[in-house]
């Protein structure tokens, strides 16, 4: 069951007005409630904030924008079928549900597994 089930409206509506930095290296959080839940929560994982660091690539960097720290998939809207190009001879669908930048690929692999 997710964690946000159990919680009071108040404080659920109050997490998806807080707004989060992508997390690097050296994000730093204005909020200082996630501030101080962050480094605990990567530390159950076995990370830290230097795992983020872009190791590979030379000139890799996260804009500055904001993420909501919860945010709910609204209705599902298909953007239309079409030949996949990663895969040729498959389909692939196109479905819009979240806000651009709101990582939805990631909400579908987890769905998939």
């Amino acid at each position: 069951m997710p964690l946000y089930r159990g919680l009071p409206d108040a404080l659920l509506e109050a997490l998806t007005e807080v707004k989060i930095p992508p997390l690097h290296h050296r994000a730093a959080f204005d909020d200082r409630r996630v501030a101080t839940e962050v480094e605990p929560i990567l530390a159950e994982e076995d990370l830290s904030l230097w795992d983020f660091k872009a190791r590979v690539l030379k000139k890799a960097y996260l804009s500055k924008a904001e993420r909501v720290l919860l945010l709910f998939p609204q209705e599902v809207v298909s953007l239309g079928e079409e030949e996949d190009e990663r895969f040729p001879g498959k389909c692939k669908v196109r479905l819009a549900f979240l806000p651009p930048g709101s990582y939805a690929t990631l909400v579908l692999k987890a769905l998939t597994r």
